[in-house]
């Protein structure tokens, strides 16, 4: 694997990361956080 495609892999992954924290914060509870982790990963 390049280099560059393993920054980009880690950058989406803290971006979907950043998602999760943002909906938790707006809407917590409302889902299952778990599986969503789970499918972005």
């Amino acid at each position: 694997m390049h280099m560059g495609n393993y920054l980009q892999l880690l950058v989406t992954k803290k971006y979907h990361q950043r998602l999760i924290n943002i909906f938790l914060g707006e809407f917590s509870g409302d889902f299952d956080w778990v599986n969503l982790s789970i499918k972005l990963n």
